[in-house]
């Protein structure tokens, strides 16, 4: 073999050398990016299954009872800040990044007011209607219950069952305004739950009437609630004739404008639109009549890799970026967006 041909040959050699070390390492990133592409993933549908499973059911209403059926109908169900707990924030504020809804837990009771509250800080004298067993004390409604009282022009209160006695129930607080039978007044039993994005933790988390939160999803970098709307002013909850509310003048004729529909048939309400009025309701219970319009709520979920030895640099990729230069190397944030049309807030 000449000199010549022996410098060819190592060449040769070298770069086939080079090719296969350069696929290896290729090969083993991919092998250690993989796993955790789909791990992010599968948290991404965990999330995603469990924020479906939660609001689908929102609006929920008694089962049993003259006024069974959505509670829709007659209060408000979804809000864009937290409320009806510990930690509520201001009545008519709005945030894009968290929201509250009721539902009546399964097997929920409509047990209408016998007695109109003399006091906001009195017990409310129940009525045992249809639905309420003559055996069953208070219609089976038990102290440390969370319990919402109505009426038909939408005011209502959150509050805890201080005490019950055969007919009656004593709130924990004074209440926000004098319900009673001329209203068509009522209480029903009440899951309150909020959701909402922690920056400081980067979670999601879900917080229950106690107020205590617990972790939903982790490594969240952006939760987004966009709230969609029928144009159209809200014909419910209409009060008997004659009664003015912030939805109707006292001769029937609705109050609020209709929007223009940039949805499909629907509208998207603005967080200015949420909370600039009017506002229904009393007390620390007081609402934007908008969200009496709501009827789908479109979601957005960013997540990303837990450490940052496995982010990039670009800030297109990546909400919170990392210290990796090379993209093939990373494992990039994962965004989805979906619409949740709960059932009860379509039934009108």
């Amino acid at each position: 073999m000449t000199l010549a041909e022996l410098l060819v040959a190592t060449g040769i050699t070298v770069t086939c050398a080079g090719l296969v070390a350069g696929a290896l390492q290729v090969a083993g990133e991919a092998s250690r990016l993989q796993p955790e592409r789909a791990e992010l993933q599968q948290r991404l549908r965990s999330g995603v299954a469990a924020l479906r499973d939660r609001l689908l059911d929102l609006g929920a209403g008694p089962e049993a009872g003259a006024g069974a059926g959505s509670l829709a109908r007659r209060v408000p169900v979804v809000f864009p800040h937290r409320r009806g707990m510990p930690g509520s924030e201001p009545p008519l504020s709005a945030s894009a990044d968290r929201l509250t809804f009721y539902r009546v837990p399964p097997g929920g009771t409509y047990v209408p007011l016998a007695e109109p509250l003399a006091s906001t800080s009195g017990a409310l004298v129940l009525a045992n209607g249809p639905g309420c067993p003559p055996a069953a004390p208070a219609c089976r409604l038990a102290a440390g219950q969370v319990l919402l009282v109505f009426d038909a022009g939408g005011t209502h209160d959150v509050f805890v069952a201080a005490s019950v006695s055969a007919t009656a129930v004593q709130p924990d607080r004074p209440l926000s305004a004098l319900y009673g039978p001329a209203l068509a007044a009522a209480v029903v039993a009440l899951d309150v739950t909020a959701i909402g994005l922690d920056p400081a933790t980067s979670q999601l988390r879900l917080w229950g009437p106690g107020g205590v939160g617990q972790p939903l999803l982790d490594e969240v970098v952006e939760f987004g609630v966009e709230y969609l709307a029928d144009p159209a002013p809200p014909a419910r909850p209409r009060p008997p004739p004659g009664t003015a509310t912030c939805l109707v003048e006292a001769d029937g004729t609705l109050r609020l404008p209709t929007l223009s529909a940039d949805w499909g048939s629907l509208c998207r309400l603005s967080m200015e639109e949420l909370r600039d009025g009017p506002a229904c309701g009393a007390g620390a219970h007081r609402f934007d009549a908008d969200v009496l319009r709501v009827r789908a709520l479109r979601l957005t979920l960013r997540l990303q890799a837990g450490s940052a030895s496995l982010r990039g640099l670009s800030p297109i990729l990546f909400a919170r970026p990392g210290r990796v230069r090379d993209v093939w190397r990373t494992v990039p944030d994962e965004v989805l967006t979906l619409q949740i049309s709960p059932p009860n807030l379509a039934v009108w």
